[in-house]
């Protein structure tokens, strides 16, 4: 999908959460208190950066939740958007958004085996919150370079227990 201006809304920074040295995590809530669209593990919203730039950020949160959560990694070669989520994109600060998108849902299945690695853990983790809350069976399996560059680990770690596998 293309994203228009006219697709694009204001939301708020309202909470930010250092989740690892090169990754933050945004919350971001409408500024009119309207409610926002519903959308499945999987999704992502486009966001316009503080640079201009225009990025896709998967959905950690839930949905009905009356906010956007997205997880950003500060990439080491950045055209902008990252640096400047990282930099520019304080609690308090206005930001652009386009409605979710799913390109990537969560099929009905028996059992799951999911694999992330890296930042690409955020829509996985919240497909396998989807599946532990509806009593489905799934193995998850994350790859990162190291401990400390992994997102959302301790807390996997205390909802998943064995399921969860890191590498």
């Amino acid at each position: 999908m293309i994203v228009t201006e006219e697709d694009l809304r204001p939301m708020l920074v309202s909470a930010r959460r250092r989740l690892t040295p090169h990754i933050e995590e945004f919350t971001l809530t409408p500024e009119d208190g309207a409610p926002l669209a519903e959308y499945g593990p999987g999704a992502h919203v486009t966001v316009r950066t503080p640079s201009g730039a225009m990025r896709r950020y998967s959905l950690v949160g839930e949905s009905g939740a009356g906010s956007y959560t997205i997880a950003v990694k500060r990439e080491p070669q950045s055209r902008g958007g990252s640096e400047s989520m990282h930099e520019r994109a304080q609690v308090g600060s206005t930001l652009m958004v386009a409605p979710p998108e799913n390109e990537f849902e969560l099929v009905e299945a028996d059992d799951y085996l999911l694999i992330a690695g890296g930042i690409g853990v955020t829509p996985i983790y919240a497909m396998a919150r989807k599946i532990g809350q509806a009593g489905g069976r799934f193995q998850l399996i994350y790859v990162s370079r190291n401990a400390e560059e992994a997102a959302y680990l301790a807390e996997m770690k205390e909802a998943f227990g064995e399921r969860l596998v890191v590498h």
